[in-house]
């Protein structure tokens, strides 16, 4: 069957293609610490065989796992692109929105 109406509704859904988060006030005090831990990060020993006085100084390297979380928004869709920049339009980072970031770094000094 076929209606013929002039006038009518039509609902549209509209998703969308990223966001953009701009950080106007960054305030580090209400960072969360989730868990804290003992963690040995790398072991080394000094020696002087000598029988003399010597500066004695070493690099200890060391890998460890960074993650990043910036929360989900109600309504919001999960692993969306999503740009952090500053309000002077510096970019910070890209994510994908409502999903933990993780990434193995290492020091600098390896």
């Amino acid at each position: 069957m076929i209606y013929d109406e002039p006038s009518g509704q039509v609902l549209v859904e509209l998703q969308p293609l990223f966001y953009e988060l701009t950080i106007t006030n960054l305030t580090r005090s209400r960072e969360k610490i989730l868990n804290q831990k003992t963690l040995e990060l790398g072991k080394t020993t000094l020696r002087n065989d000598e029988n003399s006085e010597m500066k004695a100084e070493s690099v200890i390297p060391f890998l460890w796992k960074y993650e990043s979380n910036w929360g989900q928004g109600k309504a919001m869709s999960k692993g969306l692109e999503t740009r952090i920049q500053f309000q002077n339009s510096t970019s910070i980072q890209t994510i994908s929105w409502g999903l933990t970031y993780e990434e193995e770094k290492q020091s600098n000094n390896m």
